[in-house]
C-alpha cells in the first residue's frame, strides 16, 4: 500500500514541510546560541536518539491525554529529577531537557517558535494519515514455480 494524496493534499504537505524545514532551522540557529555554563552543547533527542534502559514508573489512565497533557507530566516529574542531580552527574539528554525548559521559559520567540513547529508536524501527521492509499503489486524477486493442470490426465 502506498499513500495517493490529492493535488490539494500534496500542495498542503509541501507546504507543511517547508514550514517545518525552516521553522527547524529557526529554533536550531537559536538553541546554539544558548550555552550552559560548563560550555557543554546538550542536545535535546528529538525524534532520534531513544535513550536505553529500563522502565522505572509506569501509569495507566482511563482517557487519552492530549500532548499538552502529556508535556505537563514530563515537566512536572523529569524537570525537577534532572535539576536536582549534580551538575556533573546529568546525562546529555538530562542537560537537553534542562536547556530546552529554559529556553522556552526565557525565548518567547523561541517557544512560540516551538510551538508553531510541533502544530505543523501534528497537522502533517494527520494530512500523512488521512491521504487514500492504492495498492500496488509488485514483482516478486524469484518467481514461483508454475503448473499446469491437464484435464483428464495424472
Amino acid at each position: 500500500m502506498i499513500p495517493a494524496p490529492t493535488a490539494e493534499q500534496q500542495q498542503k504537505m509541501h507546504a507543511l514541510e517547508a514550514a517545518i524545514a525552516s521553522l527547524s532551522k529557526r529554533i536550531e540557529a537559536r538553541e546554539k546560541r544558548w550555552r550552559w555554563s560548563d560550555g557543554s552543547l546538550a542536545r535535546l533527542a528529538a525524534g532520534g536518539n531513544a535513550p536505553g534502559g529500563a522502565l522505572d514508573e509506569i501509569n495507566v489512565w482511563n482517557t487519552a491525554l492530549s500532548d499538552k497533557e502529556i508535556g505537563g507530566l514530563f515537566e512536572s516529574r523529569a524537570l525537577p529529577y534532572a535539576a536536582g542531580l549534580p551538575p556533573g552527574q546529568r546525562t546529555t539528554i538530562e542537560l537537553g531537557w534542562l536547556r530546552l525548559a529554559s529556553l522556552r521559559a526565557h525565548d518567547a520567540r523561541f517557544a512560540k517558535d516551538l510551538a508553531d513547529l510541533e502544530k505543523a508536524q501534528s497537522e502533517l501527521l494527520a494530512l500523512r494519515r488521512d491521504a487514500p492509499t492504492v495498492m500496488v503489486m509488485q514483482e516478486m524477486a524469484v518467481p514461483r514455480e508454475t503448473h499446469v493442470l491437464v484435464r483428464g490426465l495424472l
